[in-house]
């Protein structure tokens, strides 16, 4: 919520400082260091981090809606570099023409493609 114009109440900032709070704690419970958060992962890295949750869903989820948005995920990621909600990344393939229904397959291909 950026700003609600019904109350005259601009939110960013409180929510910016929350977000950035709740990822500093994670790091730090993890026991990651920032460069290990803030350096970018080598794209095959990526890559078998998302085929390894494809086959997770695939073993404990298929079929499922949520499978099928978990893969809109990972598609998402691999075309955009952007990371978001299950229903933004399903909103996103099917404004690409991937139904649901398709999107799994597609993700599979987009995991071969080599770059």
């Amino acid at each position: 919520m950026a700003f609600r114009r019904d109350q005259g109440v601009d939110l960013s900032s409180y929510h910016r400082l929350v977000d950035c709070t709740r990822v500093r704690n994670l790091v730090t419970e993890a026991g990651w260091t920032r460069a290990a958060v803030d350096s970018p992962r080598p794209r095959a890295d990526q890559q078998a981090a998302i085929a390894e949750s494809v086959r997770w869903h695939a073993r404990h989820d298929g079929g499922t809606p949520n499978q099928a948005a978990n893969a809109a995920r990972g598609l998402r990621f691999l075309r955009t570099g952007q990371w978001g909600s299950k229903p933004a990344a399903l909103a996103w393939a099917a404004s690409l023409d991937y139904p649901a229904e398709d999107v799994i397959a597609e993700l599979t291909r987009a995991l071969e493609e080599t770059v």
